[in-house]
């Protein structure tokens, strides 16, 4: 190797390294404000615990009210789109004590409906996948219902606060299944499929770009969920790549400022449907 390409490699290794240690920074956003309550995870979802992660719940603790109008009308909505089998399969609220409401039997949050969408969005597909990463799990909602649909290994990237809490409510939901959870400095396998849900929107540009670096290289599919724009993170400019075929595009049901891609590695022309759509706000 001659003096050059080592002082390269140096180079390229130093940036890698950076970068991890910038993907590992809380975000600029409400996760840095977030109160972290160990002594209390049976009622996480309603003591500050999961801020920012559920519906109701703020970082000082303090709860906001709850919409009857909105869950009912978001409940109804879904259930045009969900079939019942799936949600007696995967719908099952309930741990760390969230505020909802009953109605027909069932524990109505805002949270576990809109996980139980973005799980039927995937299922409904037919592709099971056999590897999934997700990225910024929340508390583990989506990957309980998952899991419950498929066998498959299963790897969550997150803070170590929000990986706390998702070992706490799997460790409930799927105590059989082996889960690996992983910081954001350590890279994630190569897989079938990765999910982002409201997490890249909560980044900064240089933290989206590290993940993107990994996902367009490793993931043979691509789920991702987030708003056109929030702070600095502008969906319309994340560096999904080019070869990114689409299967799904178009705003999510109930939550028109949330755009929804399920897209799969390929021979696409992504970068050209990026180009040509109007530009993206809030």
């Amino acid at each position: 190797m001659s003096r050059g390409s080592g002082s390269r490699s140096l180079k390229r290794q130093s940036i890698i390294e950076n970068d991890m240690v910038e993907a590992a920074k809380p975000s600029p956003h409400h996760w840095a404000m977030r109160t972290f309550v160990e002594k209390d995870y049976e009622n996480m979802r309603n003591n500050g615990m999961t801020a920012g992660l559920d519906g109701l719940t703020r970082v000082d603790g303090q709860k906001n009210d709850l919409n009857y109008d909105s869950l009912l009308k978001t409940y109804e909505l879904f259930k045009r789109i969900i079939p019942k089998w799936f949600w007696d399969e995967c719908y099952r609220p309930g741990v760390g004590n969230p505020e909802g409401m009953e109605y027909e039997g069932r524990l109505l949050t805002f949270s576990d409906m809109t996980c139980l969408l973005n799980a039927w969005r995937l299922y409904d597909y037919g592709i099971e996948h056999k590897k999934i990463v997700e990225i910024g799990g929340g508390f583990g909602c989506l990957a309980d219902q998952l899991l419950t649909l498929w066998d498959s290994e299963y790897y969550l990237v997150d803070l170590e606060d929000s990986l706390k809490l998702q070992k706490y409510y799997l460790g409930i939901t799927q105590p059989d299944r082996e889960i690996t959870y992983l910081t954001p400095d350590e890279p994630f396998p190569e897989c079938d499929l990765v999910i982002n849900i409201r997490s890249f929107m909560e980044m900064t540009n240089a933290q989206i770009e590290y993940y993107f670096n990994q996902i367009n290289k490793k993931s043979k599919y691509l789920y991702c969920a987030n708003r056109y724009e929030k702070g600095p993170a502008i969906l319309k400019q994340y560096p999904f790549g080019n070869d990114w075929e689409i299967l799904l595009a178009e705003p999510l049901p109930g939550q028109p400022y949330i755009q929804e891609f399920y897209l799969r590695n390929g021979k696409g022309n992504f970068n050209k449907m990026l180009s040509i759509l109007p530009p993206w706000s809030t």
